[in-house]
């Protein structure tokens, strides 16, 4: 029953209807400690860490980002009370994500790496690797941090066959898009359109992916905060 609330929240979550995703997070969080599953509660709460990501992307308040970083927190101090092992990875990724978020690029940087040394050779290393790039890319390597979204990329292709089909065009369409964001800040338009016309065609091919749909016109509009 839980694992099936579980999953109803984080399909909210991608059609964008966030306050419901809440409840039904809380809900699942609920019978989780109940059952006394915190490996459940802990991965619930980074399903609340995405939520509140994108409310804050939608109102840039920063209430919301509080409520992200919170949960990330939460997670993160459950997963390392109870030593559960398969999670830390997860743990300091989310991290890393409300610290990005908050345009604090060194503690993304410093949670992003620890994520990618623990995660191994588990089909989150693309993901997680591209996003380090990323946050490598804003403090200032800028090689290093193109180098890191272009191997991630890479990672994510090589894994596709692990890969859950909608996960797999989620982080593809968000590695292509970042590329994208760093060649426009570049002023590189030829390298810009490339990666975002790749993300483009994996987006339009996948009517699942409507948070990526938003970040894609965000992009083309000049007015992205993801």
């Amino acid at each position: 029953m839980s694992v099936d609330l579980h999953y109803k929240a984080d399909k909210l979550r991608e059609l964008e209807k966030f306050d419901e995703a809440l409840k039904v997070y809380d809900g699942v969080i609920e019978k989780y400690l109940e059952n006394k599953n915190y490996a459940g509660v802990a991965e619930a709460l980074q399903g609340k860490v995405l939520t509140y990501k994108h409310i804050y992307a939608r109102k840039r308040n920063d209430e919301y980002l509080k409520l992200a970083t919170g949960c990330a927190k939460s997670s993160l101090e459950i997963i390392n009370k109870y030593k559960i092992e398969n999670m830390y990875a997860s743990g300091y990724f989310r991290m890393g994500e409300v610290y990005r978020l908050a345009n604090k690029y060194k503690g993304a940087t410093k949670n992003f790496e620890k994520a990618s040394k623990l995660v191994g050779k588990d089909v989150e290393r693309g993901d997680y690797l591209y996003h380090l790039g990323e946050a490598l890319y804003k403090s200032g390597k800028k090689i290093l941090g193109k180098r890191k979204i272009i191997e991630g990329t890479k990672l994510i292709k090589k894994d596709k066959s692990r890969l859950d089909n909608f996960i797999y065009n989620v982080w593809l369409s968000g590695a292509n898009l970042r590329l994208g964001q760093v060649f426009i800040e570049e002023k590189n338009e030829k390298e810009a359109n490339k990666y975002i016309n790749r993300a483009k065609k994996i987006i339009d091919g996948d009517k699942r992916l409507v948070i990526r749909k938003k970040q894609l016109e965000e992009i083309r509009s000049g007015k992205y905060y993801w």
